[in-house]
């Protein structure tokens, strides 16, 4: 496996480099590691003179081509130097590339490189090879971190050459750099940003807390110096911390204000003497505070003390926002291994599903056979409970696909009141008691819409759950139908919807990010107890239903989910329809290939009693080699056979008989996309198990 960009941060080579060697060898190993880690063909830095627009440096790792320096304007580096942006695509169509290299380039990837006090000072870029596959985000997160880095590295020399003889403060950032990247726990890392504070300034107490807009509050994280295990929040506007959150600028007190102590701090306020206070900003955004304070026995914090404490705010302020790019690329790598873990399980699952589904259909089929054969009305009506049961069941195990293997959609058309009056039911017993559930509508007795049933269900369970955790202390969660007119947006206004809106009670969305909510990835929640997948696949899952969601939040009083669903305006298939066996007549002869023995006789039954001449088949091999001698016009085959699968034995049977009409059937198999692409290649259709008499014969009748 290869090295990441930050790895030679666990070797000596960085602390002595700092300590003792130049920047050219800093970013030499810089560009090394980055284009072995990614895999690029080539790996480039340029800094220049912002004033001047004049390159003052250039370095680039390659074993084909010489990279020239780049020109504000030329090239991609060029390109991302002047517009201070991160520059992505390939090399030929940046303006005035270097023609030799734009035969040799293709995929290029270009960031700035920011010093603290936001100057633009160069650009780092890697590329590939023209015709090699282009980067994947692997690559956008180590040149990230790339880039981070020479930001903290030149800003460390900048600060080495300020100090002078304070090598202690410049010592203890490298040892922090060092432990940063050795420590692999998030908490872990803090506390040593933490100690080397407290060390650099000389602190009796040093405090981290993290910035909670919401409340506008100052949550102590990590500390040290105190007496206690806990401490209580601190509100905007209290104390030295509260008072820094509000203006956002660094604070010195040479003398501690005792009139703005927070509450619950009056003990340790006595004893201070000094402190310097400030905000850090991650990505530009101000996410935690830093307080450092000297006791009595000490002498106070002066000007000196406060420019270099103002100098490692912007370090610390590089350093935590390389280590967010950190996780962000260690969150992708879990993701990754998850995924590898559902596939295996995924596969276990398709296997059980198909012999699950086998067995369903079997029951569905002798329902439908006894709904048939009895006049009696409460018979029925028994037949039907096992009929609406098996379909549930069929339903759970997509569910199970649709989690392990990303099952392909199947829409149909549903009566949406008592499908949610059904979920309604589900919420109410899974919810926290204090949570009222309730249902509403608007007074018709049909919602119908053509909807994924599966993916409709998950989608609703996804915004009950975001409904749940904006409700710890409990309150309503109301689920609404109604008739409207779809958005313009959708249908220029003229078709009619369903409209399904989702309302609680909770905390709201604060609007400063409602507008990023369906983004991957996003989230307000803890690390560990959200992945900000939710809404953006309740957001997928509207739109592959050809509709739309729209939201509506006020802060403190609760948040509203709209979803707009085009009406469906052909009529779903009754039960007796679907049971039917009357009226369904074919003609010629048919194969029937099933290894199911009980489902294989009981499609020998349906078609039988619908005129065919049948013969059914456990082994393909068997039905291939007397094909030519019966000659059949229907071919109905599972997709999983043993020997052969029911694709092949279908392809083989065509080229013998072009004529020949296929249904394709199966409960699961990898190779469904296969099949349905066979479809298109003969006069064939396929069918999910499991599935009723009546949808047999209308899959024949399509065929016609």
């Amino acid at each position: 496996m290869k090295k990441g960009v930050v790895a030679f941060l666990m070797e000596d080579f960085l602390k002595k480099a700092v300590r003792e060697g130049t920047l050219d060898d800093v970013i030499e190993k810089v560009l090394y590691y980055l284009k072995e880690s990614v895999d690029a063909d080539y790996a480039a830095i340029t800094l220049w003179d912002g004033e001047n627009r004049i390159f003052v440096y250039h370095r680039y790792l390659s074993e084909d081509i010489e990279i020239p320096p780049a020109k504000p304007g030329n090239s991609p580096l060029g390109v991302c130097m002047l517009t201070e942006e991160p520059i992505r695509g390939d090399y030929a169509k940046f303006p005035r590339s270097d023609k030799k290299l734009a035969q040799y380039i293709g995929d290029s990837f270009c960031i700035p490189i920011v010093l603290p006090e936001k100057n633009i000072i160069g650009a780092i870029g890697i590329g590939r090879k023209r015709g090699r596959r282009p980067f994947t985000y692997i690559a956008d997160a180590n040149l990230r971190i790339a880039s981070n880095l020479l930001s903290i590295v030149i800003s460390l020399k900048l600060f080495q050459d300020l100090l002078g003889r304070e090598r202690r403060l410049v010592e203890a950032l490298v040892d922090l750099l060092q432990h940063l990247f050795r420590e692999k726990e998030a908490k872990q890392r803090k506390l040593w940003i933490l100690k080397a504070i407290k060390h650099m300034f000389d602190a009796t107490y040093c405090l981290l807390g993290r910035i909670d807009h919401e409340k506008r509050q100052i949550v102590p994280m990590l500390f040290l110096g105190f007496d206690r295990e806990e401490l209580p929040p601190i509100p905007f506007g209290e104390g030295i911390i509260g008072s820094v959150a509000v203006t956002l600028k660094p604070k010195l007190f040479k003398k501690y204000p005792f009139d703005k102590v927070p509450k619950g701090y009056e003990e340790e306020a006595k004893k201070v003497k000094s402190a310097m206070a400030a905000l850090i900003s991650v990505f530009e955004k101000p996410m935690y505070s830093l307080t450092v304070a000297r006791s009595w026995e000490k002498p106070g914090y002066t000007e000196v003390d406060f420019y270099y404490f103002n100098l490692t705010i912007h370090i610390l302020s590089l350093l935590l926002t390389l280590e967010h790019e950190m996780e962000r690329v260690e969150r992708f790598e879990r993701l990754r291994k998850r995924m590898e873990r559902l596939d295996a399980v995924g596969t276990l699952a398709g296997g059980i599903a198909h012999d699950f589904n086998n067995v369903v259909n079997v029951i569905m089929g002798y329902a439908q056979l006894g709904y048939e054969s009895t006049a009696d009305e409460g018979s029925k009506e028994l037949f039907k409970v096992i009929y609406d049961q098996c379909q549930h069941a069929a339903n759970i195990i997509k569910q199970i696909l649709v989690l392990t293997r990303g099952a392909e959609e199947e829409k149909k058309v549903v009566n949406l009141k008592h499908f949610i009056k059904g979920l309604i039911h589900l919420l109410r017993r899974t919810l926290p008691e204090n949570i009222e559930v309730i249902y509403e509508d608007d007074g018709h007795p049909e919602y119908k819409a053509k909807i994924d049933p599966t993916q409709f269900h998950s989608m609703m369970l996804n915004l009950a759950s975001n409904a749940r955790d904006a409700m710890p202390e409990g309150g309503k969660l109301i689920i609404r139908l109604k008739k409207h007119r779809l958005p313009i947006s959708i249908q220029g206004g003229t078709r009619s919807a369903i409209v399904i809106e989702v309302e609680d009670t909770g905390c709201g969305i604060p609007a400063e990010i409602i507008d990023r909510i369906f983004d991957p990835f996003f989230t307000t929640k803890e690390p560990g107890k959200g992945t900000g997948l939710g809404l953006s696949q309740v957001q997928r899952a509207v739109s592959i239903m050809e509709g739309m969601i729209d939201v509506e939040s006020t802060p403190g009083k609760g948040t509203k989910f709209i979803i707009y669903l085009p009406e469906a305006k052909e009529n779903g298939r009754t039960i007796e329809e679907e049971f039917s066996l009357k009226e369904k007549r074919f003609s010629g002869k048919a194969f029937v290939v099933e290894d199911n023995r009980e489902l294989l006789k009981l499609l020998e039954g349906f078609l039988q009693g619908a005129g065919l001449i049948v013969w059914g088949f456990e082994d393909p091999e068997e039905a291939l080699k007397l094909f030519d001698e019966k000659r059949p016009d229907w071919l109905i085959a599972d997709v999983m056979l043993p020997k052969m699968d029911g694709i092949e034995l279908a392809r083989r049977c065509v080229q013998k008989s072009p004529e020949l009409k296929v249904v394709l059937i199966t409960g699961y198999s990898n190779k469904i996309a296969e099949a349905k692409e066979f479809t298109k290649e003969a006069k064939a259709t396929f069918l999910p198990k499991p599935f009723t008499a009546g949808e047999l014969f209308s899959a024949m009748e399509s065929l016609m």
